[in-house]
């Protein structure tokens, strides 16, 4: 594990749809060397490095922190780790230039939530690699390939900027079950007026067609190019960056992982079935 001062080569660039967002973040933020973290967590928060005990109620934290990767490796690397955690407020750019470094890297780990990072100028912002439940949103990620997710499952990336990048992501290999949007509808106002939809991610590269104005472009976004069958798409791309939506709810299902709401309806199903079986005797 690694952590500790440098200075930034490269400053946070001025082109960006989001500078005011950007400023804020390096306001409260700490310039910091690379973390490697290989499931010793207890290590990292007696460094100073994170916050949390790692319980679903209490995870992990690795906040407001600015890095340059140096163009070597990555820069936040997690592994070999099922504790929760969540990486919040980084800013992350100049991460090396081969196919699996990243900005944010996790490898081997569940449980994770990358959310309001900054990610830019590398190959790939966020790179997920034999991984499993991991939520990616709120995020900043420009010049570089947003998300690249190889052997993986349950991974949900929505209500993100990609911007000047890839599509959003460049390589999908071997992953089940990857969402490019919320995991329920929203409601949210948008040039105001509200609505209640799915939303997925802005894609600056991509022509958008809205002719119902509800911010939801009318067409999909194609995510993996390189993977035609089966296609994989983002069926909400937005209008505009995410600044421009105001959230009147969570968009999280509080209190439930996905796997365990999906269990209750299962049952909740079953216990229907019988029901109407005996009746039926």
């Amino acid at each position: 594990m690694i952590i500790g001062f440098i200075f930034a080569l490269n400053p946070i660039p001025s082109t960006s749809n989001n500078n005011e967002l950007n400023n804020a973040n390096l306001r409260v933020s700490t310039f910091s060397g690379k973390i490697f973290i290989d499931n010793n967590w207890t290590e990292a928060k007696a460094g100073g490095i994170c916050t949390g005990t790692g319980t679903k109620s209490d995870p992990y934290v690795i906040k407001d922190l600015i890095m340059n990767g140096g163009g070597v490796g990555s820069c936040i690397l997690i592994q070999n780790s099922s504790a929760f955690f969540r990486i919040e407020n980084c800013t992350v750019y100049n991460a090396g230039v081969n196919l699996n470094d990243g900005a944010v890297k996790l490898l081997y780990v569940q449980n994770g939530l990358i959310i309001r990072n900054t990610v830019y100028n590398q190959r790939n912002g966020i790179d997920i690699e034999y991984s499993s439940d991991i939520i990616v949103t709120e995020n900043n990620c420009y010049d570089c390939t947003g998300v690249q997710i190889f052997y993986s499952e349950d991974i949900y990336v929505y209500f993100n900027n990609f911007v000047n990048g890839e599509w959003g992501a460049d390589f999908i290999f071997y992953a089940a079950n990857v969402s490019w949007n919320t995991q329920k509808k929203v409601t949210y106002n948008y040039k105001g007026n509200s609505f209640t939809n799915y939303l997925g991610n802005y894609y600056s590269l991509y022509d958008k067609v809205d002719v119902d104005n509800n911010g939801i472009s009318d067409g999909p976004v194609v995510i993996d190019q390189h993977k035609p069958t089966p296609i994989i798409v983002d069926r909400y791309p937005l209008m505009e960056t995410i600044e421009n939506y105001e959230i009147t709810e969570s968009l999280f299902i509080s209190g439930f992982s996905l796997l365990y709401f999906s269990m209750i309806i299962l049952f909740t199903s079953l216990g229907i079935i019988l029901k109407l079986k005996r009746k039926k005797i």
